[in-house]
């Protein structure tokens, strides 16, 4: 009985022992994540930026206009993006607009000497205007206008020539072509007293009246003399109209 106890004993103290439990595997490394790219904006189209037309050049024609006259603008503008355009006028008299007339040719009811006209130009590319342009023209005046005939003259002394000035000038009288002892005063008054040595025959006399513009009227007026002649009459008779390549009103104007 002792020896069974004892064996009990020595197995209960050494016998089998009960093994250790394993340690914990170390934990694995972190698995690296691939970052997920963001989603990209959608590509935006370049924005175009309407830039306005542009006026270059206005030319007016006629540069001085008289009454009776169609002024006319002529345009010359561009756009940045090649649209057509459109344009837009106002016409001015003396500063005052013309509301109802809004096209490239203006005809004034009424013009004076000294008036100035004007045109505004504004264009269009249906988005936006372009700085409005103008210019200005100075009306320059009529011509004078003959009021003698050759067929009214029935001598060459002593004989007040008329002609008047639309614009009230003070009109200057001179002429061409005359023979010796002929002559006119500036006021007009027509002098033949005739020359013994004059040799006679066909002359052309152009008689002109100048306003203080530079413009002028004049006549042709045929003569004929004789040697020593103190004729007193020319080709045209009494009453008879002017002959042929004679002209009793012949405005212009001075280059």
């Amino acid at each position: 009985m002792r020896r069974l106890r004892l064996f009990t004993a020595v197995f209960a103290l050494g016998g089998c022992s009960t093994p250790a439990p394993a340690p914990d595997p170390a934990p694995a490394p972190p698995v690296e994540e691939a970052p997920i790219p963001a989603p990209r904006a959608p590509r935006q189209a370049p924005v175009v930026v309407n830039r306005p037309p542009v006026i270059k050049q206005l030319r007016v024609s006629p540069e001085e206009p008289n009454f009776g006259d169609d002024i006319h603008v002529e345009v010359v503008a561009s756009d940045p993006e090649g649209v057509g355009l459109t344009y837009a006028y106002t016409w001015k008299i003396n500063g005052h607009e013309d509301l109802l007339v809004h096209q490239p040719t203006f005809r004034p009811e009424q013009l004076h000497k000294g008036d100035k006209v004007s045109v505004t130009v504004t264009a269009h590319d249906d988005e936006q205007d372009s700085e409005p342009v103008s210019i200005e023209v100075t009306c320059r005046g009529l011509p004078p206008v003959m009021d003698t005939t050759p067929g009214q003259i029935n001598h060459l002394d002593n004989v007040r020539m008329r002609a008047h000035d639309p614009d009230n000038g003070t009109l200057v009288w001179s002429m061409t072509g005359a023979p010796a002892g002929m002559s006119i005063d500036p006021d007009g008054l027509l002098h033949y007293t005739g020359s013994l040595t004059e040799p006679g025959g066909k002359y052309q006399i152009t008689i002109i009246a100048t306003d203080p513009d530079g413009d002028f009227a004049k006549m042709d007026l045929p003569v004929t003399l004789s040697p020593g002649s103190k004729a007193s009459t020319p080709d045209a008779a009494p009453g008879a109209p002017p002959a042929a390549g004679t002209s009793a009103a012949n405005p212009g104007t001075k280059k």
